[in-house]
């Protein structure tokens, strides 16, 4: 759905955006279509959008540390945007109830329920990772010309996503809570280095 504006209080009733700019946006917005419009009697459909999925090993958290330590990443407008994540086991719960009580047809958000700023969170996950070099802020103008769609608007808008009709239909909450997400991420990391 990321389509170059920010998502703000945004429910499943928000229209896909296969015209996206950014090529990921709008091939999961075209999968997403394909896979419910395939919905039919004997052959049920479902869609889960997790956003922002976290956890030990994630592979967008190491990268984005990695490019941290590297002197390739600035916080966009400062980073103090609002977003959700969804650490993995949340978004596995929303999976395993989305295929057990999920109305055919039917889309669902499902999130952690705990709005973060991204720079906090980031910052967080990049001392777990051992990043100590400064990052620098790059103002918006600067963004547009230096940072392509779709990282220069998954970093640099807000994104948040109501979970209401997760919660009522599919009876979903999440199964881990954020500080025993960034306890399970400390203790894989250490586990790592030894």
């Amino acid at each position: 759905m990321l389509a170059g504006a920010p998502l703000v209080d945004v429910d499943e009733t928000a229209p896909l955006r296969p015209d996206s700019a950014a090529a990921y946006s709008a091939t999961k917005a075209v999968a997403e279509k394909i896979v419910l419009d395939a919905n039919a009697p004997g052959f049920a459909t479902v869609s889960i959008r997790p956003r922002f999925v976290w956890g030990p090993g994630s592979f967008l958290v190491e990268g984005l540390a990695a490019d941290a330590k590297a002197g390739q990443f600035a916080w966009i407008d400062g980073g103090r945007h609002t977003t959700d994540v969804t650490f993995v086991e949340n978004a596995v719960e929303g999976l395993v109830l989305g295929w057990q009580r999920g109305r055919p047809g039917q889309a669902y958000f499902v999130t952690d329920r705990h709005r973060v700023t991204l720079r906090d969170f980031l910052e967080t996950q990049f001392e777990i990772y051992g990043v100590d070099a400064a990052i620098p802020d790059m103002d918006a103008e600067t963004t547009a010309g230096e940072v392509p769609v779709p990282a220069r608007w998954f970093l640099g808008q807000e994104c948040t996503l109501r979970t209401d009709k997760a919660a009522l239909e599919l009876g979903y909450e999440p199964v881990v809570e954020y500080a025993a997400g960034l306890d399970a991420v400390r203790n894989s990391v250490a586990a790592d280095r030894t």
